[in-house]
């Protein structure tokens, strides 16, 4: 230990142990403590112990700093501290309150006083936050958990869209998820469609959003998991139709020599053009037409299944009803060529890899002479 000399130099800046610990809000025990450790450095004079007042705030920036304060310098140069405060809840790991004050020019002391102001302000923040029922996040969390155990108690829709809402609502109210859900108001939802507005989004995509947001709350109700008097934020939001550019369609001469020119080059996809515009079939039913689909007596083509490219499985059409469609002299033409290109495979037309990825309007797209494409 070191000795100091003159006694008189005690007076001002240095402190006995007890005088420690009041300056740091703890008990006499922790400053020995420290001392143990190493983390300051006594003095003895007279038998007795004190500690440098300097030394001991130098000692907890060191360690203390990174946990709970920071440092910053003021406006006219002076170096300042200030307190952050991270409250969690111990029961609800999502839920937690942050809070930061800027201090000025005050000793560690008054830091520590302020932390326990800043610290308490907190808690009492996350004990009401968490009498007001769950936060947006564990709302959303419950709605995945209930949707991988029985999608039909959320809605009777199907399950590629119920999981579609989820994804929608965790990408674009991700300023939500600490809330509690029954402190989300109208405005909130007004203020994220203003967004989707911003980032040009459709009006299809912001009713999307918005029927989300009503089905997720409507859920919860009827599990109890909000009160019955809480109404989603999203009801009476009206979303009107922008008006829309006339959207060109082809005509049959157009159709005709769109089908002559990729006949001509020996498109991969011309028999799957041909056959849609013969038979009025979408892209998914068109994947999955068998040959025992197509019933040459009757001249008829039997339509039950569709192709889900998203679930990668075979399901039925979209209206879930089959249907038959009539078969023309030019559409049985093109079936019989077909048949000794693929009868051994089962399905009528070839399996294109780039088809089965989705990309069948893309390469449409692509082929369409530039005065015919939709939008331009």
């Amino acid at each position: 230990m070191k000795e100091l000399s003159p006694p008189s130099s005690l007076k001002s800046g240095y402190l006995r142990v007890k005088g420690a610990a009041e300056y740091l809000g703890t008990t006499e025990k922790a400053v020995r403590h420290l001392i143990d450790r190493g983390y300051l450095k006594p003095y003895r004079l007279a038998g007795r112990l004190y500690l440098s007042r300097e030394e001991i705030d130098r000692a907890m920036r060191e360690s203390e700093v990174s946990n709970g304060y920071f440092e910053y310098v003021d406006d006219d140069g002076h170096e300042c501290l200030g307190v952050r405060v991270v409250m969690k809840s111990r029961h609800r790991p999502g839920m937690r309150i942050q809070r930061e004050r800027r201090l000025g020019p005050v000793n560690l002391k008054r830091a520590k006083i302020s932390e326990r102001i800043l610290r308490d302000e907190a808690k009492r923040e996350l004990v009401a936050i968490g009498s007001m029922g769950p936060t947006w996040r564990e709302l959303l969390d419950r709605y995945r958990s209930a949707l991988m155990a029985d999608p039909t108690r959320i809605s009777p829709a199907s399950e590629t869209t119920l999981h579609d809402y989820e994804v929608t609502l965790r990408k674009y109210t991700s300023g939500w998820l600490n809330r509690p859900a029954i402190s989300l108001a109208t405005n909130d939802v007004v203020v994220l469609l203003r967004e989707f507005d911003r980032l040009k989004l459709s009006q299809s995509r912001k009713k999307h959003a918005r029927t989300a947001i009503n089905l997720v709350f409507d859920w919860a109700g009827r599990e109890r998991l909000l009160p019955p008097s809480v109404v989603s934020p999203g009801r009476g939001i009206s979303i009107g139709k922008k008006l829309k550019n006339r959207q060109p369609i082809l005509t049959l001469s157009q159709i005709r020599r769109f089908l002559d020119e990729a006949a001509a080059i020996g498109h991969e996809f011309y028999e799957l053009w041909a056959v849609a515009f013969l038979t009025g079939m979408r892209s998914g039913e068109l994947h999955e037409l068998r040959w025992s689909d197509v019933c040459y007596e009757r001249n008829l083509i039997r339509v039950e299944r569709s192709y889900n490219k998203r679930q990668n499985i075979v399901k039925s059409t979209k209206s879930g009803d089959w249907r038959e469609v009539p078969m023309n002299q030019e559409l049985q033409a093109l079936l019989e060529r077909l048949r000794l290109k693929t009868g051994a495979t089962g399905h009528v037309l070839p399996r294109i890899n780039s088809w089965r990825r989705g990309e069948a309007s893309k390469v449409t797209r692509s082929f369409l002479p530039g005065d015919q494409r939709a939008g331009d």
